[in-house]
């Protein structure tokens, strides 16, 4: 019986591409070598203008609470956690590919085991032969390992961009919803349908994505249940299209239909929960020591400009220019943060006109900014809801005046505090801040104490 023309090619181009694919597999391990090998420069060169831009981020996030930089601050952190996996998974294969291309050349001069050469009594050369087996043996589990450890580490990569894309959707529709909620927070009716639309989505949303997340560290164990795999199905497609799982799928259902990568999935959420608990384990704490610095027995240096790095400042709490003062006036930086100012001042002063049209922007584009505002009525409203004590005296009528620290990189108040006139010694400022707690109420806030020695 003769097959068709059309079957017969087709297995021909089966064979031919079947045979392509295993020459490719035969020589991937130079490849994984190279690419490993330039993949973790490019990670290691890359870590710091990263951090540097998520520091960026993070202090437009603290003056401005705009709604792309919580995305992208979100974003960055997956980013770098991803990064810091990646590169350890492909130095791991290196490891273990380095060891298997010294198993070949061990090999080439010595060949397989010969354990009558070692002359071992029967009880240990019979339990050899059944441990280890032959060397060929041996080097073909480096070769499975090194192969699945090389996928591994971009299946991580990937999956945590998707939980990224997961985290970067649920801010920005609840943002969305948050948004419209403000906007309608006159009209009674909306107002409790957009606050009930809010707390049904956050439920809806994590109950599905720990559903969906169970379902990956069981490998599948929900799509193999006929009545729970009908429920679980829109979950997994509506999931899988958030979180566009099509990055990562590939690799770990080919990953799972192995053995030895079964095995090893099985232990990720094991190995990832004991590395975060041994990498948070301290050795050596006094325990004599207080866990609070923010009292006036303890130096703050990382609220203190001229003793710390510029990139570790406290960014929440207000600095000092140094702790040894040497000149008459001492500078008092307080930053504002955006949303925590914004809710005090309109609660505090309703009818106090603002600068910018929108709490809410999309990076600078839709912000709009009103030139003939009084600036003087918005910095006396900043002042009053600003106190600084010195030595428990409150310094009522400190001139404070608005900005943007060339250091810290934010904006706030300062104030030059003259010191020429105190006894020598130390002395200490207290700060605090009028916060919004709850509708219709307002309480003092301690943002911290630091001391100078004059």
């Amino acid at each position: 019986m003769l097959r068709p023309v059309n079957q017969d090619k087709q297995n021909e181009e089966g064979n031919s591409l079947s045979n392509w694919l295993n020459q490719i597999q035969r020589d991937s391990w130079q490849l994984e070598l190279i690419i490993s090998g330039v993949v973790i420069f490019l990670l290691l060169a890359v870590y710091e203008p990263l951090e540097a831009i998520g520091r960026e981020y993070m202090l437009q996030q603290l003056a401005h609470s705009h709604l792309v930089d919580s995305i992208v601050m979100i974003a960055l952190s997956f980013l770098m956690i991803a990064l810091v996996l990646v590169t350890l998974g492909f130095i791991i294969h290196l490891i273990i590919r380095g060891f298997w291309i010294g198993a070949i050349g061990l090999r080439s001069v010595s060949g397989d085991f010969d354990y009558e050469a070692l002359r071992y009594t029967e009880r240990y050369e019979g339990w050899l032969r059944r441990r280890m087996g032959s060397f060929d043996t041996f080097i073909e589990k480096l070769e499975v390992r090194s192969s699945i450890a090389f996928s591994l580490a971009f299946l991580l990569f990937f999956a945590l961009v998707s939980t990224a894309l997961y985290s970067v959707f649920a801010i920005g529709v609840t943002a969305i919803l948050v948004s419209l909620s403000i906007l309608v927070e006159d009209i009674t009716v909306l107002k409790y349908v957009t606050r009930v639309l809010i707390i049904a989505f956050a439920f809806v949303l994590n109950l599905s994505s720990f559903i969906y997340m169970v379902d990956f560290f069981t490998l599948g164990a929900l799509k193999r249940s006929r009545r729970l795999g009908k429920i679980y199905f829109p979950i997994y497609r509506v999931m899988g299209f958030i979180t566009m799982a099509s990055l990562y799928r590939p690799f770990y259902y080919n990953l799972i239909d192995h053995p030895f990568g079964r095995r090893l999935a099985r232990m990720l959420f094991p190995l990832l929960l004991v590395s975060i608990l041994v990498t948070g384990i301290t050795f050596g704490r006094s325990v004599y020591l207080p866990a609070n610095d923010a009292t006036i027995h303890n130096v703050k240096s990382n609220s203190y400009l001229t003793t710390e790095d510029p990139d570790d400042i406290a960014r929440l709490s207000p600095s000092l220019a140094t702790y040894y003062p040497e000149t008459d006036y001492l500078e008092v930086f307080f930053p504002t943060i955006g949303h925590e100012v914004n809710r005090t001042l309109k609660e505090q002063y309703p009818d106090l006109r603002t600068a910018s049209k929108r709490s809410i922007g999309f990076a600078d584009l839709l912000d709009t900014y009103d030139e003939e505002v009084p600036v003087d009525t918005l910095l006396h409203a900043h002042r009053m809801i600003h106190h600084v004590y010195l030595n428990d005296s409150l310094l009522a009528d400190a001139p404070w005046k608005f900005y943007r620290h060339p250091i810290r990189k934010q904006p706030g108040l300062v104030y030059a505090l003259p010191i020429y006139d105190l006894p020598r010694g130390e002395h200490c400022l207290r700060f605090e801040r009028l916060q919004y707690v709850k509708r219709d109420s307002l309480s003092w806030e301690d943002q911290g104490t630091l001391c100078f020695v004059r």
